[in-house]
């Protein structure tokens, strides 16, 4: 799915405006994935908006701001953000915070479409890589572990892990 990360997608339009004034355009190296490009473009809307809203109470509180004038942001587009977090992990079971960390495993050993796989499917192939004590070309960076790490412990999985059906018929082990 997708070489351009603007495929009419309800993020990209809502956000067009906000995209230019915080330079969220993606980077090099997600051309294949549009799930890449928004997660990065997701990432740094939402740094930009957390930036904003210092600044904004930063002056409110009557301190000295020395920041260039940036745009608020349009309620559409914090609407969509909320909705693109919310179906990331919803759909793939997986924050655009982990996919970033993840990148370039999901693209060599989990993304045989060139992007993410919905109903889990993903999360768990990097997490039966990450099980694994494989030759280099399967093992996961370090970047990727530490993120999985965060989310099992965040998700708490490891207290009852039945009740993911995908890793229960797979047999994967939450121990890295």
């Amino acid at each position: 799915m997708g070489q351009d990360y603007r495929m009419a997608h309800p993020l990209t339009k809502a956000c067009d405006n906000e995209m230019k004034s915080y330079r969220c355009i993606p980077q090099q190296g997600f051309e294949r994935s549009l799930q890449f490009h928004l997660s990065w473009v997701l990432l740094c809307l939402e740094n930009g908006l957390h930036h904003f809203n210092r600044v904004l109470h930063d002056k409110q509180q009557g301190q000295k701001v020395v920041e260039p004038s940036l745009p608020p942001f349009g309620e559409d587009c914090q609407h969509e953000m909320v909705t693109h977090r919310q179906m990331m992990v919803q759909e793939f079971r997986m924050s655009p915070e982990l996919v970033m960390s993840c990148a370039q495993e999901i693209d060599r050993l989990c993304s045989p479409k060139g992007d993410l796989e919905g109903e889990g499917k993903t999360i768990h192939c990097l997490m039966q890589h990450a099980q694994a004590r494989v030759e280099k070309d399967g093992q996961l960076g370090q970047q990727c572990k530490n993120a999985l790490q965060d989310l099992m412990k965040v998700a708490d999985v490891g207290s009852n892990y039945k009740v993911d059906k995908v890793s229960v018929r797979s047999g994967v082990d939450r121990e890295f």
